[in-house]
């Protein structure tokens, strides 16, 4: 097993590595979290999306510093773990043989800048019902095609989770508002650039393959799998025909969906979304090698502190087995 290093010094070091992740070769010098992600959206010409608005409006900064963090914390993760590295290669060749600039960077700036792009607006539409169930019926609009990159089941189940979490939760779903708006805005744009053989991108009508992959992880990565051990929920989730995500099996593959698998990992050891402050950064320890990752915990704030560790080791229940190390400190295999 490698050093422990602090998170922030990932983060740090990472972002100087341009080569890793700066696809569009743009400046990001001496920006926040905010002005990176913004900026990064327009260089790739994409800021006439709605989901860009969505961002430009977004007020919470740890929320902000999550999205940022999660894509440079997946773009290290890619680079050190060899067997990942491989797999997630394996699984986008398919889309590179369809356009050869297509790449890992690429496809994870996507998912990774939009994925709570529509935070907002769930937290806009807790308990007004007519608001959650006007933007299901503009989201029912759309049709995606068949899911990629993502379990099927995915398919079957995301409009019942939408009226589940509209009537039991009172809220949109962000993932699921994002995911669609997103491949819906993309397939837009695209076709007016392309039509106007707008500029030096490329926006060739094989992209929308490549969209629709990106709009799936997206619109699965909110949508919670249960284990049946509480009676109210799981009696809920059969209610809405939710039964295929109740399970106690982890139905997110590596094998099958990297990607996925690796986003999903991100989404939720990133600390600063539960920790809330930058400064506690330095006090997450990670270390990895070709068959888990270490974290482990200094001085982070009682209650933050153990929401985080709780959160990091209910992986266990639904992704990737979690075994503690020791006080403070988890192994993660991947």
């Amino acid at each position: 097993m490698s050093t422990l290093i602090p998170f922030s010094v990932i983060i740090e070091k990472t972002l100087k590595e341009k080569r890793l992740w700066d696809y569009y070769n743009a400046n990001f010098t001496g920006v926040n979290s905010k002005e990176f992600i913004l900026n990064f959206v327009q260089s790739s010409g994409k800021e006439q999306i709605s989901l860009y608005e969505d961002l430009e409006q977004m007020k919470s900064q740890p929320r902000l510093d999550h999205i940022l963090n999660t894509f440079i914390l997946g773009i290290y993760l890619y680079k050190e773990h060899k067997h990942l590295h491989s797999q997630i290669n394996r699984e986008i060749v398919r889309y590179k043989r369809l356009n050869d600039s297509i790449s890992f960077e690429y496809i994870w700036f996507l998912i990774c800048f939009f994925h709570d792009s529509g935070y907002e607006v769930e937290e806009q539409s807790k308990n007004h019902i007519d608001y959650i169930s006007k933007i299901i019926e503009e989201l029912q609009q759309v049709h995606l095609k068949n899911p990629s990159g993502v379990p099927r089941l995915y398919k079957n189940v995301y409009l019942s989770y939408l009226f589940y979490k509209r009537d039991q939760l009172k809220c949109l779903d962000h993932g699921i508002y994002a995911g669609i708006h997103l491949y819906y805005e993309l397939c837009r744009i695209r076709k007016k650039k392309d039509d106007e053989k707008d500029g030096n991108l490329r926006w060739s009508e094989n992209l929308i393959n490549v969209y629709n992959y990106v709009a799936w992880i997206v619109l699965a990565h909110n949508i919670f799998f249960i284990d049946g051990g509480k009676e109210g929920e799981t009696r809920n989730y059969k209610k809405y025909h939710l039964d295929s995500l109740i399970t106690s099996q982890k139905i997110i593959k590596r094998s099958r969906h990297p990607v996925f698998f690796l986003f999903c990992l991100v989404d939720t050891i990133e600390p600063i979304k539960v920790l809330r402050k930058k400064d506690l950064l330095s006090n997450v320890l990670f270390s990895i090698d070709n068959k888990s990752l270490i974290i482990k915990l200094l001085k982070a704030g009682g209650e933050c502190k153990s929401d985080y560790m709780k959160r990091v080791c209910d992986l266990n229940k639904w992704l990737t087995p979690v075994t503690k190390a020791e006080a403070d400190s988890v192994i993660i295999k991947i």
